[in-house]
């Protein structure tokens, strides 16, 4: 269990840099896709600069739903939810600080949800790497990304079982 919880950790990261490159990279060319145009210059402006500050978190999303799902794995679903708690009320704190006075706008909105995410990742992984214990176990983990690649016999049931979803 653990090795395949490895690999989804490396999975996550490597997904992860690769889809903020893509978003960073394609931000307009995938605004005008969703139809920008038909903004006025000021929400086209916010639009992109929140896509663009989003595009930085897209790392720590796909950490934190890597983490939630090797968790599941072990059967321990509220050290997930509590951290995530956490990560929501640090994204709140920021948010009542950062715009509801309304000195900055909608980039704010973005910077402070970026921020609680990463902050959530960095917890998270901190969990996986037995720096911090789960909640429900006293044993710490001991789970870090690994780059050797799984052999078939390994991966044959997650395919089996991924195949029969679209059937």
């Amino acid at each position: 269990m653990a090795r395949l919880a490895e690999r989804v950790l490396t999975l996550s990261l490597v997904l992860g840099l690769a889809l903020a490159a893509a978003l960073s990279a394609y931000a307009t060319p995938l605004l005008r896709l969703m139809g920008i145009n038909v903004m006025g210059p000021t929400a086209k402006g916010h639009t992109e600069q929140f896509l663009m500050v989003q595009a930085l978190a897209a790392l720590a999303v796909l950490v934190c739903l890597a983490y939630i799902r090797i968790l599941r794995g072990y059967l321990d679903v509220a050290t997930p939810t509590v951290f995530l708690g956490g990560s929501n009320i640090v994204n709140l704190a920021l948010d009542v600080v950062l715009v509801a006075w309304q000195v900055w706008g909608p980039l704010w909105v973005g910077i402070a949800t970026t921020v609680a995410e990463c902050i959530a990742a960095v917890v998270f992984l901190g969990v996986l790497a037995g720096i911090f214990p789960s909640i429900l176990s006293e044993q710490r983990m001991d789970i870090m990304p690994s780059w050797e690649l799984l052999r078939w016999e390994e991966i044959r049931p997650l395919i089996m079982a991924l195949s029969s979803v679209f059937l």
